[in-house]
């Protein structure tokens, strides 16, 4: 029994450790999105004003919104994943003092 929850730690480490990559990849996907966001209202004339607007609102702000959604749900499931794997060290330490 012992040898199952220590491979499935070491499966949650692993996930655990994936997920965290998800994470600083969506990080940086919020950020290159707003980076993008700010130059496009930065390099906008007064002619093309409107239109950069418009596409900021269709184009740019859906996406930004679809990646804060997968960023939240990452997190969550980082969160879930990390308490999964404390509560497993707990009951090993407490079933190995009995």
């Amino acid at each position: 029994m012992g040898h199952f929850f220590l491979a499935f730690s070491a499966f949650l480490c692993y996930l655990i450790g994936m997920n965290k990559i998800v994470i600083l990849q969506l990080e940086s996907r919020i950020e290159s999105i707003n980076n993008a966001i700010a130059k496009m209202r930065e390099d906008a004339t007064p002619a093309t004003h409107a239109n950069v607007e418009m596409a900021i609102e269709m184009l740019a702000l859906p996406e930004l919104e679809k990646v804060q959604a997968e960023l939240a749900e990452a997190k969550d499931k980082c969160a879930r994943l990390d308490k999964l794997l404390n509560n497993l060290k707990f009951s090993s330490t407490l079933n190995r003092r009995k």
